[in-house]
């Protein structure tokens, strides 16, 4: 770096050549441009950068479902931020820093430690049945007004249904068709409850998809 004092070049920044002239505080200075920028990317940064990659790409296909399952962003957070932020131990980066997503582990709502539904579902003629039983005691973070949604995902598509089904107090089927754009082979299925007020939650439930009635 060098000082320099051109009336040709004036005060402003100019770069001519390989070589950059600037003013910081009353100087007018030069220096070299760098003749390789580089961004270093440590493997780490690379496996958070694939991870956040894949849940950004996922997340718009959940809209609807972190709209209720990650109710009350804290400050400066958003329902999409908190849902990626959760699923981020979900994912693993291979060697390669491909990313790959653990269905099984996928949180469609935020752990406030409302109690877990009780839910089952099966697929019988193209409709998917989500059955509960109505439950009698409620303690550990249940009432029989929590509200319990089903969620259906089609991997393939990228796209999630939301569910409403039955409070905790009523129990009872709820049917949902198949989209006919949906291959039933690659859907999952998840549940949560949700307090009455909608502002806590419980950890999601991923539900084996049975057969039959």
């Amino acid at each position: 770096m060098a000082t320099y004092d051109s009336v040709l070049v004036g005060i402003g920044n100019q770069s001519v050549d390989n070589v950059t002239m600037y003013s910081s505080r009353g100087q007018r200075l030069m220096r070299r441009k760098a003749s390789k920028v580089t961004n270093p990317k440590t493997d780490k940064q690379m496996r958070q950068r694939a991870k956040l990659a894949l849940l950004g790409s996922l997340a718009p296909g959940f809209a609807d479902v972190y709209a209720v399952g990650f109710p009350s962003p804290a400050k400066g957070e958003t329902a999409c931020n908190a849902f990626v932020s959760a699923n981020m131990g979900a994912v693993t980066v291979d060697d390669d820093h491909t990313a790959t997503l653990n269905y099984e582990q996928l949180a469609c709502s935020r752990d406030m430690k409302r109690k877990r539904p009780n839910v089952t579902v099966s697929f019988a003629e193209d409709a998917y049945n989500f059955t509960q039983p109505a439950q009698s005691d409620f303690y550990g973070g249940a009432k029989p007004t929590d509200l319990v949604y089903g969620v259906l995902f089609e991997k393939t598509l990228g796209e999630s249904a939301l569910v409403p089904l039955k409070s905790r107090g009523e129990g009872g089927m709820t049917s949902f068709n198949l989209p006919d754009d949906w291959d039933s082979a690659q859907v999952m299925a998840y549940a949560f409850a949700v307090s009455d007020d909608g502002k806590r939650t419980s950890a999601t439930v991923n539900l084996a998809i049975g057969t039959g009635d």
